[in-house]
């Protein structure tokens, strides 16, 4: 069996949901936003592809991930990379 990388994704928008929906391939990345939801559903003009959650609103609560999306707005960059520490553990 091949262990998966950990893929961590922050700021599930638009282009947040399509790389989420992307990567889903019958797992799911972790996902934070500024808003918590059990699921993230991207609607195409084929149909919807769910990618199940749950979105965390804290980075803390995802384990150390292999690999990280960021996909914020630039004038929330600095909210989620603080200058003292890590954004995961």
């Amino acid at each position: 069996m091949t262990a998966f990388p950990k893929v961590a994704l922050i700021g599930p928008g638009a282009i947040g949901t399509t790389i989420a929906a992307a990567l889903f391939e019958g797992r799911a990345p972790m996902v934070c936003g500024r808003t918590a939801h059990s699921a993230l559903v991207l609607r195409t003009d084929e149909g919807e592809i769910v990618v199940p959650g749950p979105v965390h609103t804290d980075p803390m609560a995802i384990a150390a991930p292999s690999t990280v999306f960021v996909a914020v707005k630039t004038t929330q960059t600095e909210a989620i990379a603080p200058a003292d520490g890590p954004v995961f553990p």
